[in-house]
Order: C-alpha cells, then sequence, then structure tokens
C-alpha cells in the first residue's frame, strides 16, 4: 500500500474525542430539561400561564427557539430566575 492508497484503519484504540458521538441533547432526549410556555404553567403553577408568556416574552430567561414558532426554556435557568427573586 503506497501512501497515496493509505486509508485510516482503526485498531480499536481511541484516537482521542469522537465529536460524531458528541451530541448536543434534542428536546425528545432530555425531555425534563426543556420546557415549552405551556409545560412551565403545567409543572410550576404558582407561576401561571401569564407569568411563564411574560418570562419567554421578556426574555427574563435565556430563550431557544426550536423549528420556527416554538420557544423553549432549560428548566435550570427556570429554576435560577425563581431563586433569584427568593425573598
Amino acid at each position: 500500500m503506497t501512501n497515496k492508497d493509505h486509508h485510516h484503519v482503526s485498531t480499536g484504540e481511541s484516537d482521542g474525542p469522537n465529536t460524531h458521538d458528541m451530541s448536543v441533547q434534542t428536546m425528545a432526549e432530555a425531555p425534563r430539561e426543556w420546557l415549552s410556555v405551556p409545560m412551565i404553567a403545567e409543572h410550576y403553577p404558582a407561576l401561571g400561564k401569564s407569568m411563564a408568556r411574560t418570562i419567554v416574552a421578556e426574555r427574563r430567561i435565556p430563550v431557544f427557539r426550536v423549528g420556527g414558532r416554538r420557544l423553549v426554556v432549560r428548566r435550570s435557568d427556570l429554576e435560577s430566575y425563581i431563586e433569584s427573586g427568593r425573598v
């Protein structure tokens, strides 16, 4: 085999991190981590639908767009926001 014809052959040993296996979590893979506005109101009834919409609309916490129109937030960001208002 010449250098020109040489192809990488896996020995089974790690050549470092495999970036193909490192994927970003999707909503399907981590359903409890990502919350839509209706889910916020459902999981945090003390906030209510109106307050959930306000938090998202005013971008009081980081908001992510999924697909065309659906907005979601990380549960951890929402919980941090709630804790910051603690008296």
